[in-house]
């Protein structure tokens, strides 16, 4: 599906902004791995595309950067 092919190119990356406000156009796309994704893009980029989930949503997985906005540990996503 759409959602595992995403998960499977983000699992590549060792973590990612994840922090809602670094987001904008945030697109729902559903459930996987027990979790929610969204596509969306970065506010210092607009036309390139993402998909993760949110760290909000996601404390269990989430670390505080150094700048204070929050990155998800994507190999910890299962």
């Amino acid at each position: 599906d759409s959602i595992g092919q995403g998960v499977s190119t983000v699992a590549n990356s060792a973590t990612l902004f994840s922090d809602r406000r670094l987001h904008k156009d945030i697109i729902p796309l559903g459930a996987h791995l027990g979790r929610n994704w969204y596509e969306y893009a970065y506010i210092w980029n607009p036309p390139e595309r993402h998909i993760g989930v949110m760290a909000d949503e996601n404390p269990d997985i989430a670390i505080e950067g150094p700048n204070g906005f929050k990155m998800i540990d994507y190999s910890k996503v299962q």
